[in-house]
């Protein structure tokens, strides 16, 4: 037990430090994202966070730290997830399909002032492409991290992770994005 324990440690943290490493060779891009984030903050824009399974909490994590605070206190940030409200997912998925819970929400609230923020591990989630596909034609900028070459990757400004990462990892690599985005845009508001 105690080797079978090792061994799926230093699976999580090999697959973590594989995702920090792709968070650190794409600075640019994080640097994009940030002030995409920041200009739609100063615009008194929303941001909207989607994902599915992990990536839906790891949604609602962020739209937390936004809206209640990450380390200090400070005004709040307008961040929704549009994973939490079960009601409006079960019937959209019932009346329509379940490709279209994030593509209702998002056509029914977002604007050009605001952003859609993607956690996708996979990257090739219909609900999540078809959401996506909405705001670009709609010119609403789309951001997130989700697996290299995915789909998803083709709508807007990502992180991209190595495909090879399971599951698990990428799912603590988008919280380590949550909270680097959380902390670099609260201390910037507070500065």
């Amino acid at each position: 037990m105690k080797q079978e324990l090792i061994h799926i440690t230093e699976e999580l943290e090999a697959g973590f430090c594989s995702g920090i490493d792709n968070i650190k060779s794409q600075s640019n891009t994080l640097r994009s994202i940030i002030n995409i984030v920041m200009a739609t903050i100063l615009n008194k824009g929303t941001i909207y966070i989607i994902g599915n399974g992990g990536s839906a909490s790891q949604a609602s994590h962020m739209a937390t730290e936004l809206v209640v605070r990450y380390k200090k206190n400070r005004l709040p940030i307008s961040a929704i997830s549009l994973t939490t409200d079960s009601a409006l997912i079960t019937a959209a998925g019932n009346d329509f399909s379940f490709d279209d819970v994030f593509l209702r929400q998002v056509s029914a609230h977002l604007s050009n002032n605001d952003v859609l923020f993607v956690f996708s591990t996979s990257g090739e989630s219909t609900n999540i492409i078809k959401a996506a596909s909405y705001c670009v034609q709609s010119n609403i900028q789309v951001l997130g991290v989700s697996k290299a070459a995915s789909s998803i990757t083709k709508k807007g400004i990502f992180i991209e992770l190595d495909p090879q990462i399971s599951a698990a990892s990428a799912q603590q690599v988008h919280l380590a994005i949550a909270h680097i985005l959380s902390e670099y845009i609260e201390n910037a508001i507070l500065e």
